[in-house]
């Protein structure tokens, strides 16, 4: 061996890479997401937990996580409905990330408690559990990973702006970002944790997964629709004529194309009457030929046009654009196998026999991953006037009223009251209000006054109504004597309460459910309720409010509020009631739209005491307040079937004539 042999061997020698080395700088071969996570990503929860991800159950996730792998995608948003395997997505995104893309990463949970409690069920035992994954971490610590390429993962909240302070993030993933509260003089998380990919503007990878919240507001849904460069629809062929669409809410159906009228919810969900019907040959399809139509759907570029007021957004096909550097996915509930059709149908059922705006809200959100488009509320005298009815008397109640609820508004001197009459279908009619000078008056307004009932022809039939139950305001003003207004109605209710009279208080805050209660006298020293101690019950006025004033104003609402529309025959006077001083409360208050985008009530006049009294008189018919009085009106409705069915005579049918039998062989 010369000594230009040995000078070149050993040059090779000094520049020879470890083991380590080599495999950090290896070439790994191009392989799509889907079919990485597919030999690496074992399932932490659901029917499959424990289980390899398998691309076949969940067909519609394989595009939406092989986009992320795309050259020039910088950015993923996937606006989806819970439960429908979008955060498995967003999880082998993370995993293929650590295996494949060197780089410091941060993964962001909407507050404190739900990070730690997917950084242990969730994160965690996927790391552990994962094959390709459980090798490549060298050290786990609460609210960081440290991977063995050197580089991190860190777990933030949107609570904490600390956790991501000066931290630069190659990939960044955000899970329901449209759950992300506001830090006072924080800004806006979601914008401060995209700067922190600033830095890596020529590489970086963004995915933003979440359920929308709200309504057109919403974060990830104007991600979806105004900031990504492509909209992805999924859509789906016809299982008997084989016609391309998209899914609409529209054309959820039942069985038969029956009246949805006709069925409760949970008949629609006990029977499976849901069906969806193709939007070219109009044929029904069930569950079976919905979950085939979907196995052999495709995504498909669309954009998002808006049905006038209603606010359901259609998917239309569009064309696709030459550079993609933003991409968005829209993923309804009903392309999951876990969702039925019978379920859909079920849930928009409620929704719509609902006032509640959480419940239709909670149904858009929830069901068709699209925000709910509330409309602001600012009452009108001449829509109030619409809502009388001239053939029902002041002070009497109306043919088939199952009971009267009465709600009281406490004033330094005096009080305000209004009745309702509720009917079967939990609709409503205003049939009585005033003032009343004091508390005597209130109980002889409760316990004592009965309201004559009409018949089907609008007569007194000879029966009377009395109050079933009545809310009282606990007030808050200072009284004419040495208490407090709100210790006198304490008082008085203890006294004279006898499970008909409560003590009511406003939330002005969102309550869940919207009436709540809790018993105010305890043992001295302890905080053990007294049993039949006074019980206050806590409403939220808001809820109460937007339900009330849509029963109120909306001309096709399902369960009306009305007012009566004629006094009593009097000499010299005109029976047609203007109610102006009703009127004069109702529209002292508007629904607006804050700053942060939230819906609140402001006040606009100073007298609003029947609007708090119809308020009160409301939540006493709440589903939320139990005993309910759908309750009462389900026990009301068995009664009357079995009275009608115990009291029905079948018509007299003469006996037959027994045939005589001839035996063949005589």
């Amino acid at each position: 061996m010369t000594m230009g042999d040995e000078g070149e061997r050993a040059e090779r020698i000094a520049f020879r890479f470890t083991e380590g080395e080599r495999k950090v700088f290896q070439r790994k071969p191009p392989m799509p997401v889907s079919e990485w996570a597919s030999q690496n990503i074992i399932v932490q929860d659901g029917p499959y937990r424990g289980a390899k991800y398998r691309p076949d159950v969940t067909p519609y996730l394989i595009d939406i996580m092989d986009v992320f792998s795309w050259d020039t995608v910088e950015e993923v948003v996937v606006c989806g409905a819970p439960q429908t395997g979008k955060t498995l997505a967003m999880y082998a995104c993370l995993g293929y990330s650590m295996d494949r893309r060197p780089g410091t990463k941060m993964l962001a949970m909407p507050d404190d408690k739900v990070l730690a409690r997917v950084e242990a069920e969730k994160l965690k035992p996927l790391l552990k559990s994962s094959p390709g994954l459980n090798g490549l971490v060298a050290r786990m610590t609460a609210g960081h990973i440290r991977l063995k390429d050197g580089s991190s993962i860190y777990l933030s909240s949107a609570m904490a702006p600390a956790q991501r302070a000066s931290i630069t993030v190659r990939d960044l993933f955000l899970d329901e970002e449209d759950l992300y509260g506001t830090v006072t003089g924080r800004g806006d998380p979601v914008s401060d944790f995209l700067e922190r990919t600033r830095s890596y503007f020529f590489g970086r990878k963004i995915m933003r997964v979440s359920k929308p919240v709200g309504d057109s507001h919403s974060s990830i849904w104007n991600a979806l629709t105004l900031g990504a460069d492509i909209c992805f629809s999924y859509e789906v062929k016809c299982p008997r004529c084989g016609e391309p669409q998209f899914f609409r809410e529209p054309n959820l159906v039942l069985a038969g194309n029956a009246d949805p009228e006709k069925y409760e919810a949970t008949v629609i969900e006990r029977l499976s009457l849901g069906r969806y019907k193709c939007f070219h040959c109009e044929q029904l399809w069930d569950d079976a030929e919905k979950n085939r139509a979907v196995a052999g759907g495709a995504w498909r570029p669309s954009r998002v046009r808006e049905l006038g007021d209603s606010g359901i957004p259609v998917f239309e096909t569009a064309e696709r654009p030459s550079y993609v550097k933003k991409v968005g996915f829209h993923l309804p509930a009903i392309l999951s196998q876990a969702v039925s059709l019978s379920n859909l149908a079920a849930r928009r059922k409620r929704a719509d026999e609902s006032e509640d705006m959480e419940v239709k809200q909670t149904q858009a959100n929830g069901d068709w991953a699209r925000p709910y488009i509330t409309v602001t509320v600012k009452p009108l005298e001449a829509d109030i006037l619409s809502r009388r009815d001239f053939s029902l008397e002041a002070r009497t109640v109306p043919h088939g009223a199952i009971a009267l609820t009465c709600g009281i508004d406490t004033q330094k001197t005096g009080f305000y009251y209004l009745v309702l009459a509720w009917m079967p279908n939990l609709s409503k009619y205003v049939i009585d209000y005033g003032r009343l000078a004091t508390f005597e008056d209130v109980t002889t307004l409760v316990y004592e006054t009965p309201y004559p009932c009409l018949d089907a022809d609008g007569k007194k039939d000879g029966s009377y109504m009395e109050v079933w139950r009545a809310g009282i305001d606990s007030g808050g003003t200072a009284g004419e004597g040495v208490y407090t207004r709100t210790e006198e109605v304490y008082e008085y209710v203890r006294l004279e309460g006898y499970d008909r009279l409560f003590a009511i208080k406003g939330s002005s805050n969102d309550q869940t459910p919207t009436i709540k209660w809790t018993t105010l006298d305890k043992l001295p020293g302890r905080q053990t309720p007294i049993p039949g101690g006074l019980m206050l019950y806590i409403i939220d006025t808001a809820k109460i409010k937007s339900s009330m004033f849509a029963a109120l104003l909306s001309p096709d609402a399902k369960r009306p509020l009305r007012l009566y529309g004629r006094e009593p025959e009097a000499e010299g006077k005109d029976r047609v009631v203007t109610h102006d001083e009703l009127i004069s409360h109702l529209t002292a208050e508007r629904q607006i739209r804050n700053p942060r985008g939230q819906l609140v009530w402001v006040q606009d006049k100073k007298a609003n005491h029947y609007l708090d009294c119809m308020m009160i008189a409301s939540a006493c018919g709440d589903v939320t307040w139990t005993p309910s009085l759908h309750h009462l009106a389900t026990e009301l409705k068995e009664e009357a079937e079995a009275a009608a069915k115990q009291a029905y005579i079948p018509p007299y049918k003469p006996a037959k004539k027994a045939k005589r039998r001839f035996n063949r062989a005589w």
